[in-house]
């Protein structure tokens, strides 16, 4: 048999108080904590994206030449730029690919890797290729740090210092192409124009939008991957200056808008594309970033307006 509670009426409601006053106190701790973890969250990201910013400044400012891993550049060549991030095994295809291109044009495919434990197996890959088509030359920049998908522009920024002018194509590892690639997005290139396969109208969010059917429509957005581009939009210093640095991994939106802001063309193509390997991408950690950096993008005053093309590195 259970022993009476022989504790005083008063002695309970005390034990009650402490009781409840100890539960409160540990929800207030937890969401403290919880505060905390996130604001320790958020302040790591600022962090990471300050030393990404401080790399592409660093990338712009470096007078180091790429690696010719294979033949000789020409000056009636055609830019082809590929921004390398964990698929070296795609290096084989990316080159078949590019050879069998049906086009009169030499194809100058510049390689930039994100991803330095990856570096000897695309110079090994390259140099045993042997083109017999299209590909004229191929050039390799081994970066130290991940700078993510503006090395793409970094890369022809500076072809631009040594020269380049008119259109450069850009491409992704974990993209198949068809041979007509390069003549389906030149068909639509053209002066102050990016225009590529990935190509969307947007709505009040980022994510409201509708896929362009056909070449030549005026569009929001365009993905690089499968893109042509003037090579005058990587001329400009304001183009790697005026990304804040928290959306430097988001160059696709900023490319699009900064043009269109600017009075270019933005515009869709047709071509033959599939995805594949899509796992293995950057992409679905900036998921969350891209509403919030289509919402910066539609502030007014955000967005940079541009002068005279300098060609100079930018600071």
């Amino acid at each position: 048999m259970t022993a009476p509670d022989n504790t005083p009426p008063r002695a309970m409601t005390v034990k009650r108080v402490a009781a409840g006053l100890a539960r409160r106190a540990r929800r207030v701790v937890g969401r403290m904590r919880a505060h905390l973890s996130v604001m320790r969250g958020r302040a790591a990201k600022r962090r990471a994206a300050a030393r990404t910013a401080a790399h592409v400044r660093a990338a712009l400012r470096s007078r180091q030449s790429p690696e010719r891993l294979l033949g000789t550049p020409h000056p009636d060549s055609l830019a082809v730029v590929v921004c390398l991030w964990n698929r070296p095994h795609r290096i084989g295809a990316i080159l078949t690919m590019l050879d069998r291109q049906h086009t009169n044009r030499r194809l100058r495919l510049i390689l930039w890797n994100n991803q330095p434990r990856d570096v000897e197996r695309y110079r090994d890959a390259v140099r045993r290729y042997r083109p017999s088509g299209a590909l004229d030359s191929v050039e390799f920049t081994a970066s130290p740090h991940n700078i993510g998908g503006i090395a793409r522009f970094v890369a022809m920024r500076h072809r631009v210092n040594d020269g380049y002018r008119g259109p450069f194509i850009m491409l992704d590892d974990d993209q198949d192409v068809s041979p007509s690639f390069i003549t389906d997005l030149l068909a639509v290139a053209g002066a102050r124009t990016v225009a590529g396969l990935w190509a969307w109208r947007t709505g009040e969010t980022y994510w409201e939008r509708t896929r362009a059917d056909g070449p030549g429509q005026p569009v929001d957005y365009v993905g690089t991957g499968g893109s042509v581009c003037d090579a005058e939009l990587v001329a400009h210093d304001e183009f790697f200056t005026g990304i804040p640095p928290r959306f430097v991994f988001l160059e696709d939106m900023w490319m699009s808008w900064l043009a269109a802001a600017n009075g270019w063309r933005v515009v869709s193509a047709d071509t033959p594309v599939a995805f594949v390997e899509g796992d293995t991408d950057q992409y679905h950690a900036l998921i969350a970033a891209k509403n919030e950096f289509y919402d910066w993008l539609r502030e007014p005053g955000n967005l940079p307006q541009w002068g005279r093309a300098t060609g100079s590195s930018a600071d």
